[in-house]
C-alpha cells in the first residue's frame, strides 16, 4: 500500500515544496506532516446530503422554470405547486438528514431565486389577474378572493381594483346582457320579483358588492 509520501506525488503534488512552505525540514517529521496533510486535504468526511439538497434545488428552479415559462403564478401558487410536485422526495432525503423543515427551507430558497431572476413576478401575476377577470365578467370581489389564494402580495390589488362606479355598472349590464339578454334586469325589461332575486343572486356570485347590484336595479 503507497505511504502519504507515494501518493501525494502520484496526483502530481511536489512534497517537497509543500514541506518547505511549512516549514517542515527533512526529518522524521516528514511522514508525520504528510500525513497530516493527507488527512486534512483527502479524508474530508462524505456528506451525501449536501449533493442530495444541491440537486433538489436545481430540479426544484427547472420545474419552476417551466412553470413560469408558461403563465405568470402568484408566489404562494408556485410554492404550492413546487410541493405537491417534490413532496415525494421528503421520504426518501430523510435518509440522509433532510427533514420537513429543511425541504421548506429548499423551497423558499427557489422562490427567492426565481424572484431574483424576475422569473416570478407578484407584481404582473396581480396586473394580469384583474385584467383577465374584468374580462370575464368577474366583479372586485370574486377577483381579490382569487388573488389572496395565490399571491402573498395582495396589497397590490388596491392599485388595479380602484374603478370607477360607473364603469362597473356597466360592466355589470354587460354581464346581465350575456346572461339573459332581453329578460335582464339591466335593459329595464320588467322582472318578477323572484326573476330580479335571481339576476342579483347571480351578480352577487360573480363577485360585485350588494351596494353596486341595488344600485344597478333601483
Amino acid at each position: 500500500m503507497k505511504d502519504a509520501t507515494q501518493f501525494l506525488q502520484a496526483l502530481g503534488i511536489a512534497t517537497d515544496s509543500l514541506e518547505a512552505a511549512q516549514g517542515v525540514k527533512p526529518s522524521a517529521e516528514r511522514n508525520a506532516f504528510l500525513q497530516q496533510a493527507w488527512d486534512e486535504d483527502f479524508l474530508q468526511p462524505f456528506d451525501p446530503s449536501a449533493g442530495q439538497e444541491a440537486q433538489l434545488q436545481q430540479d426544484m428552479q427547472n420545474h419552476a422554470l417551466r412553470l413560469l415559462g408558461q403563465r405568470e403564478h402568484g408566489d404562494k401558487e408556485l410554492l404550492e405547486k413546487l410541493r405537491k410536485k417534490f413532496s415525494s422526495q421528503v421520504e426518501d432525503l430523510k435518509k440522509y438528514g433532510i427533514d420537513e423543515a429543511q425541504f421548506n427551507e429548499q423551497l423558499q430558497s427557489c422562490l427567492a431565486h426565481c424572484q431574483e431572476c424576475n422569473w416570478q413576478s407578484d407584481e404582473r401575476y396581480i396586473e394580469q389577474l384583474v385584467s383577465s377577470l374584468l374580462a370575464k365578467g368577474q366583479g372586485p370581489m370574486k377577483i381579490r378572493q382569487k388573488a389572496q389564494q395565490k399571491s402573498s402580495r395582495t396589497e397590490l390589488l388596491n392599485d388595479y381594483l380602484d374603478l370607477d362606479k360607473d364603469a362597473l355598472l356597466e360592466q355589470m349590464r354587460a354581464v346581465l346582457d350575456k346572461k339573459y339578454g332581453v329578460k335582464s334586469g339591466a335593459k329595464g325589461a320588467f322582472l318578477l320579483p323572484k326573476d330580479k332575486a335571481k339576476q342579483m343572486r347571480f351578480l352577487q356570485s360573480r363577485g360585485y358588492s350588494p351596494e353596486l347590484i341595488w344600485r344597478l336595479f333601483r
